[in-house]
């Protein structure tokens, strides 16, 4: 890995990738994922914890013994599609098929992983809801977009 350099000076490292180095991308069918670059999103926003400590601020009104996706996996799968340029939420039900994008929002351990799904459409409709009606959740939405 090389030095990250701006303007002509070394800046170090800003951080060092904690997956296996011995992954290799090659180009494959294109089905596969539509972006592998989520890998290193993921990668930078586990080391910040941005995502998973905006989720613990939320307030989630949902019954756990009947919440299949957790408010962080949640999040994640909507803020990645969006940095991905996917701000449809109708595009969410392609990208719950994306390996990449699978692999980059679950902290399930094990390949059940790359199997499985993420949230549809009308989950993420009812994010958003849950998102907006909350004034707890709005004020901390504006707190995480002023710091």
């Amino acid at each position: 890995m090389q030095e990250v350099h701006v303007m002509g000076e070394g800046q170090g490292w800003l951080w060092e990738p904690s997956f296996n180095r011995s992954i290799k991308v090659r180009k494959a069918d294109e089905r596969l994922t539509g972006d592998v670059g989520l890998l290193l999103i993921r990668e930078a926003d586990h080391r910040l914890s941005l995502t998973a400590d905006l989720a613990r601020a939320m307030h989630d009104p949902r019954d756990p013994q009947k919440t299949r996706y957790t408010m962080t996996e949640l999040l994640r799968q909507r803020l990645y599609a969006l940095i991905q340029r996917h701000s449809a939420q109708d595009d969410l039900d392609c990208l719950a098929h994306d390996v990449a994008m699978r692999l980059a929002v679950w902290d399930r351990p094990g390949q059940r992983v790359a199997h499985e799904r993420l949230a549809s459409q009308p989950t993420h409709s009812r994010l958003i809801d849950t998102l907006a009606v909350a004034q707890a959740n709005r004020q901390t939405l504006r707190q995480a977009l002023a710091t």
